[in-house]
């Protein structure tokens, strides 16, 4: 084992060491070395300290029992692939702007030593990954999902506003052909209403102009002597004309109002569409009284985690004991490192995640029918939570957000997914970071109440559910899990690549 955490990672891959499931031990040279799922930083003892610990038997040689003494040292295990995945979460994507405007990767190399040396990490290991990232900078491709993440950049949306601009038309002749069947059955029922209407009117000329023909046939009947008779029908004549007159004019003003109707009624169709959809988001939901709720286990004599291991065994068993839906803890612990905020099944599994953490602070918060706007989270929760986090830098914290989908999620939460792209620094109207030590977990209400698309769901981390079988002992790890190593949760590249939104949208 050297230096070099790409040609170590490949030495153990060769030795099919890798990908590691639980924790390994294997002897290098005259040093003992130990691996662990995730664990990039690998630490070892030399053979000489912990001799009491070993026995060799028959040219085999076996641990006794789990090495605890303080370790002589660490070595890197990091591939090309996690340092070059690394490098665009943490560097290209925070930067775009910057490096879009000196038109050179370079430009960023104050950032790359900046975020190597935040991670406190042996100098060795350090100087070596920054020789490599500054290596393999040149070679860096971006993948479309995150070239999405880009989109946020001034320059990209001018792109984008004018390749809307030139496609305005055709997805307009796109739309009137999906709704072509409802501007048909419209136009039908308002021709069937147009053909009974005028029948009515023909039918009501045609009985008056009867009359009048009779008045007319009885008048020349009465004699010349009879002037009053005669007068009276003369009057007659004339009010039954003034009828049909009144008649004939009402059939032209409603002739106009259909003329109108005719001339508006793709207007009155996009109207319709906006009252059926304001009527069917009104439920409302009570707020839940704001409470800061502590999770806190032994506080005497607990040791920190030294990997997100035991935090991942702790969600398995946690969702044993309570039954719940079956999810990939790797997924959890994976959009856990890569979001701010993360999208649960259900509360069991937002429960047992935070609950494996073993001591964790959080507050929960009821979205609203009336939320609006930013304020609105800012208000219910996430100000109070912040400042936990802000005052209590060693503790994990947690933003619970119930029922989301009881308003349109962009409206209050696209700046929160704004400073995860890297768009905005600082919370909106703050100077405040989003705090290493506090992720917002989510969860949606079953019904359609505003309907969810995947649109609105871009930056959100959503955990699916799987067939997998738990394997743990349904055992609580002793200990807790500390933010040095929440704020660096090993990534699983499975779950990386892809964010899977079916299970939380609406069907259209």
């Amino acid at each position: 084992m050297g230096e070099d955490g790409g040609e170590n990672y490949n030495t153990l891959l060769s030795e099919n060491l890798l990908p590691c499931e639980d924790i390994t031990y294997f002897i290098g040279g005259d040093k003992i070395y130990r691996l662990d799922r995730g664990i990039r930083l690998v630490p070892f003892w030399k053979l000489s300290k912990v001799s009491s610990s070993l026995i060799t038997y028959k040219n085999n040689t076996y641990l006794l029992e789990d090495i605890n003494i303080p370790e002589d040292g660490k070595i890197d295990i990091t591939s090309d692939n996690q340092l070059i995945e690394w490098y665009k979460k943490n560097v290209l994507k925070k930067e775009w702007n910057s490096i879009y405007e000196a038109k050179d990767f370079k430009s960023v190399d104050a950032v790359v030593t900046s975020e190597l040396q935040r991670l406190k990490i042996p100098t060795s290991i350090y100087q070596n990954r920054l020789a490599r990232i500054m290596e393999l900078s040149s070679n860096v491709s971006l993948t479309f999902e995150e070239l999405e993440d880009l989109s946020s950049a001034p320059w990209f949306k001018d792109v984008v506003q004018k390749a809307m601009d030139e496609n305005a038309e055709r997805y307009l002749e796109k739309l009137k052909k999906n709704h072509s069947a409802e501007i048909s059955r419209i136009k039908s029922d308002y021709e069937q209403e147009l053909s009974v209407l005028d029948n009515k009117v023909k039918q009501d000329k045609e009985s008056l102009q009867r009359q009048i023909e009779d008045k007319k046939e009885e008048l020349t009947r009465i004699t010349l002597n009879n002037k009053k008779e005669e007068c009276e029908l003369k009057k007659t004549i004339l009010k039954l004309q003034g009828e049909l007159d009144s008649i004939t004019n009402e059939i032209e003003n409603k002739n106009k109002i259909i003329d109108e109707l005719d001339s508006r009624k793709e207007s009155i169709i996009a109207d319709f569409s906006i009252v059926k959809e304001v009527l069917s988001s009104s439920t409302n939901f009570p707020t839940g009284k704001l409470t800061v709720t502590a999770i806190d286990f032994n506080m005497n004599n607990e040791r920190e985690f030294p990997t997100a291991g035991p935090f991942r065994k702790n969600i398995e068993s946690l969702l044993m004991k309570s039954n719940g839906i079956k999810v990939s803890a790797d997924e959890i612990v994976t959009k856990l490192s890569l979001h701010n905020v993360v999208l649960f099944p259900d509360n069991k599994t937002l429960l047992a995640t935070m609950q494996a953490t073993r001591r964790c602070r959080y507050v929960v918060s009821y979205v609203g029918v009336d939320w609006k706007s930013f304020n609105n989270l800012w208000e219910s929760g996430l100000s109070v939570i912040i400042n936990e986090a802000i005052n209590n830098p060693d503790l994990i914290h947690f933003l619970v957000l119930r029922n989301i989908n009881m308003s349109y999620i962009p409206c209050y939460l696209q700046p929160i997914l704004d400073m995860e792209s890297g768009l905005i620094k600082y919370y909106p109207g703050t100077e405040l970071e989003f705090p290493e030590n506090l992720r917002i977990l989510c969860t949606r209400v079953k019904e359609t109440v505003i309907p969810v698309t995947e649109a609105s769901l871009e930056g959100v981390g959503c955990i699916t559910t799987c067939d997998e079988r738990y394997t743990g002992n349904g055992n609580i790890a002793e200990g807790y899990l500390p933010v040095s190593v929440f704020s660096d949760l090993p990534v699983d590249e499975q779950y990386s690549e892809t964010n899977i939104y079916d299970l939380y949208t609406d069907d259209e």
